[in-house]
């Protein structure tokens, strides 16, 4: 993927750059959604509201 984010700033393809920078964020936030709940469930200190 980061192949295809360089190749796509090199010919200045900026749909392809947004997508990429698209799906990465959502990987991200996906990934800080799921440590959260997981740590909501391991450690009995921390409490969902």
């Amino acid at each position: 993927m980061s192949g295809l984010l360089v190749s796509a700033v090199e010919q200045r393809d900026y749909p392809t750059v947004r997508a990429v920078i698209l799906i990465v964020a959502a990987i991200f936030i996906g990934i800080n959604l799921v440590i959260d709940i997981l740590t909501s469930l391991i450690d009995p200190r921390v409490r969902l509201q």
